[in-house]
């Protein structure tokens, strides 16, 4: 007769995420993030302006993280900006700016987190 049962820990399972497929992830998202802050009575100039930002600071943190042995700011960071600022772009034009959808309008146009932007009442 057994009076304590056999209690084993199961393994724990754990994904890991290279750095690079988190920034890329976070690209994705970047237009979204733009649309919460920036409402569209902001103009696309400052809306992307925004956008060039964020994405270099994406890469930069991405490069900084990510142990390659080359200077966080090189030749390869550029590069890797510049396509993450396309991806961004891209998702912006193509997805959320599409007619009939453009987020940017319908996420609750009036209200943003930006100064100058009007406040919910």
């Amino acid at each position: 007769m057994y009076l304590l049962a056999d209690v084993t820990p199961s393994p724990v399972t754990s994904v890991t995420l290279s750095p690079h497929i988190v920034s890329f992830v976070i690209t994705l998202l970047l237009p979204v993030l733009i649309a919460l802050i920036y409402k569209a009575q902001v103009s696309a100039t400052i809306r992307g302006v925004t956008l060039m930002v964020l994405t270099a600071v994406n890469v930069l943190i991405t490069n900084a993280v990510v142990d390659t042995g080359q200077a966080i700011i090189s030749r390869e960071t550029f590069t890797q900006w510049i396509l993450q600022l396309a991806i961004a772009i891209a998702m912006y034009l193509g997805v959320y700016r599409l007619p009939g959808v453009d987020v940017n309008n319908k996420v609750a146009p009036k209200v943003g987190f930006a100064p100058g932007v009007a406040k919910a009442a």
